[in-house]
């Protein structure tokens, strides 16, 4: 009946006071953030939780708050019935006594809560980790703005077991205890040099490729096999080697059978040898036993095998001078003797 009657009377009527005057260890940005959190014109209140949380962070860091004293709305209230007054103001104590008891624990459980998200929210430059290795990196991470995070490995042509990437990245904002993730160096990648043997040497150097190996010197080799066949390797199939290392190759120059042009025209016999992979030597022959412009000698000679791109020479005939007639002598006439 009465008491509650009162108490209403008095959240209606009559304005909060400060904290402070009931605790005197609650700081002025304390009774500013409480008394406008409870003002009775709601205009004058925190319009969101993020404007209330801001000068709740700021009272805890003991800083200005955005918080003023505001003009109390004037309420209308019915007159109350007459109480004893002694009662009346001692209840109003106990009830202030309360709400500044709560008030005091909701600051001190809103700093235990709110003090490591304002933390957080501190933020540095990124330290460049990259060349240093682990133990290195995590010397420099000593000032505790930042931690060493996960480490990872990849090939690299860097330096083994030093550091080549970092998450985030070098010169990036990043949260106070943030920590940074890195990748290390295992040296350059590995390739196995593949099967090429009696491969042609165009399938030779795409395998290669694909391998992550290059093709290098190609040394050439009399060999029955068929021109640019690879006969070796160097290094040999399955060699682990860095990848984008050379793979020198021995390849056949390829054997031929010298065709027989014996006979032939200079021309015909030209395109004969050549079309068979050989060089042509012409060299000319004085003769009158056949047309000019013949073959009458080729050396190698027919049938034999040469190298390919070897030469072959070929003799032609050339006309003759006819030779010179043969003078005549007049008879000698022989005086007759005297007997």
């Amino acid at each position: 009946g009465d008491t509650t009657a009162s108490v209403v009377y008095q959240h209606v009527r009559e304005n909060p006071i400060p904290p402070s005057q009931i605790d005197p260890e609650v700081s002025a940005p304390a009774d500013a953030v409480v008394l406008k959190a409870m003002s009775k014109n709601p205009e004058n209140r925190y319009q969101t939780a993020g404007e209330m949380r801001s000068d709740v962070l700021r009272a805890v860091d003991g800083e200005p708050v955005r918080a003023t004293p505001v003009m109390e709305q004037t309420t209308a209230v019915a007159p109350m019935a007459t109480y004893d007054g002694d009662e009346r103001e001692r209840r109003k104590r106990l009830g202030y006594i309360a709400i500044g008891l709560g008030v005091v624990g909701a600051l001190v459980l809103g700093f235990f809560l709110i003090r490591p998200l304002l933390v957080n929210t501190v933020t540095y430059p990124v330290p460049d980790l990259t060349g240093q290795t682990v133990a290195q990196a995590t010397q420099l991470l000593k000032d505790g703005k930042f931690t060493l995070g996960t480490v990872t490995e990849a090939p690299s042509d860097a330096v083994p077991q030093t550091i080549i990437s970092q998450t985030p990245a070098i010169g990036a904002e990043a949260k106070a205890g943030s920590a940074i993730n890195v990748t290390i160096s295992t040296g350059p990648a590995k390739a196995i040099v593949p099967a090429i043997k009696n491969l042609s040497l165009d399938e030779a150097s795409r395998l290669l490729s694909e391998a992550g190996l290059k093709l290098g010197t190609k040394t050439l080799l009399e060999s029955d096999a068929p021109v640019n066949q690879v006969l070796d390797s160097d290094p040999a199939e399955g060699t682990s080697v860095d990848s984008g290392s050379v793979v020198n190759v021995t390849i056949s120059s390829g054997a031929v059978v010298v065709p027989d042009v014996r006979g032939a025209t200079q021309a015909d016999a030209i395109a004969e040898l050549e079309s068979s992979g050989f060089r042509v030597l012409v060299t000319k022959s004085k003769t009158n036993e056949v047309p000019p412009g013949t073959v009458v000698k080729q050396s190698p000679i027919a049938g034999v095998k040469a190298k390919n791109g070897s030469t072959v020479t070929i003799t032609v005939a050339e006309a003759a001078p006819a030779p010179s007639p043969t003078p005549t002598t007049p008879p000698t006439t022989t005086p007759p003797t005297t007997p």
